[in-house]
């Protein structure tokens, strides 16, 4: 309407007086005005993927930051690494943080937090900045584990952890009824829960040791390997090589364990990190062990096979 009103007037101004005067620069200069915002605010329905009345609003107030130079840092996350040069996120204005589907951000507001947020448009207010980028995926970590048993033998092994943010109650959107719309279309929605409080957790509690500071993707394989020494150091060698029942498996059982404990440490869960599964690679003894080992086992054999002819040739 406002659009037609001034191309109306416009037009009777220019109807009858070919010569430009004062009043038809200002009608012309509002129209460039009009036009020109107008433009703006049609783009910003389309530059970010806005769905409500809130986030449209939002949206055309960033744009018209940008074109003023005094937006605030405008950046994108994507498997939870940020993409964005170092000064663009040192602005101070409401900007914008555009988060793909497996990932999420922390935001502090000058030292405190401020909030967490999920997969989507994330729209940061003045003076808030991006504190941490999180990946909602199921990761792993893998590390070299040394251990003695309880008899002082030594073991080599490598303990893998796969793990990932706690969603908690939260349920993925595709698992839920409005996975499609009104006209049975597929919604674009995120493939992984999210938690803000698992991410608070993770991002503020980490954990401090001798050296350096542990980010929360570092812990659950300190974790784990902490508690495979203290499982093996429960056992002896000939419990995990030769156990008494021939059908059962020393190895298995010991691994069911320890996935059970890592499951359960407080310390993962006062962080906010959900452990899957704990895995233990080929267990290494000491060459010296192995060769004793192996001799002890071709004399049980060697004393087998001996009794067997005997017992033929009888």
């Amino acid at each position: 309407t406002p659009v037609v009103g001034v191309v109306a007037i416009y037009a009777l101004m220019h109807w009858n007086q070919p010569a430009e005067t004062l009043a038809g620069w200002l009608v012309d200069t509002l129209a460039v005005l009009m036009m020109f915002f107008g433009t703006l605010a049609l783009a910003s329905q389309y530059v970010l993927p806005v769905r409500t009345i809130r986030e449209r609003q939002k949206a055309l107030d960033r744009l018209f930051s940008y074109v003023s130079g005094m937006h605030g840092p405008i950046a994108f996350v994507r498997d939870g690494q940020l993409v964005g040069s170092v000064e663009e996120l040192k602005r101070r204005g409401a900007g914008a943080i555009l988060v793909d589907g497996s990932s999420a951000v922390a935001l502090e507001r000058g030292r405190q937090f401020s909030r967490a947020a999920g997969p989507g448009i994330v729209f940061t207010e003045f003076n808030e900045r991006l504190a941490a980028a999180f990946d909602l995926r199921k990761q792993s970590r893998s590390q070299d584990t040394q251990a003695l048993t309880k008899d002082g033998i030594e073991i080599k092994t490598s303990v893998s952890v796969t793990f990932a943010l706690d969603p908690g109650d939260q349920v993925s959107p595709r698992e839920s009824l409005e996975e499609h719309d009104m006209l049975g279309q597929a919604r674009i929605t995120p493939a992984f829960p999210f938690n803000p409080d698992s991410a608070f957790k993770a991002y503020y509690g980490f954990a401090v040791t001798e050296k350096d500071m542990l980010k929360w993707m570092d812990l659950p394989i300190v974790v784990a390997s902490e508690y495979f020494r203290d499982q093996v150091s429960r056992l002896t060698l000939d419990d995990l090589f030769m156990p008494r029942d021939p059908q059962s498996s020393p190895v298995a059982a010991l691994q069911t364990r320890l996935t059970d404990q890592v499951q359960k440490a407080p310390l993962l869960k006062e962080r906010g990190i959900k452990a899957y599964s704990v895995s233990i690679g080929l267990l290494e003894l000491p060459e010296e062990v192995t060769r004793q080992r192996t001799r002890t086992w071709a004399a049980r054999w060697q004393k087998e096979a001996f009794t067997t002819l005997a017992t033929a040739d009888v």
